[in-house]
């Protein structure tokens, strides 16, 4: 994380689940939460007070993902935006 200069910001993206119109994950892999990828990235929560890092956006977006077929569907997708502040 030392690569993000003062002022700039990390983002972390990444997949909260199998497509809706999947029964589940077709291979074995775990999708971490923002939860699970801020404790990663800093196990010591010290590093998240004002000095360091600031938690800017942590959430779950849900977009279409239509089926393969041309069904319509949904996928939860969480991003993670941290932003460096000292």
């Amino acid at each position: 994380m030392s690569a993000v200069a003062v002022g700039g910001s990390l983002l972390v993206a990444g997949h909260a689940g199998p497509p809706s119109w999947a029964d589940a994950v077709p291979f074995d892999v775990h999708l971490p939460s923002t939860a699970e990828v801020l404790a990663a990235l800093a196990p010591d929560p010290a590093h998240w007070v004002v000095g360091h890092w600031a938690v800017v956006t942590d959430r779950i977006v849900t977009r279409s993902v239509p089926a393969p077929d041309g069904t319509p569907g949904t996928r939860d997708d969480n991003v993670l935006r941290l932003r460096r502040t000292g």
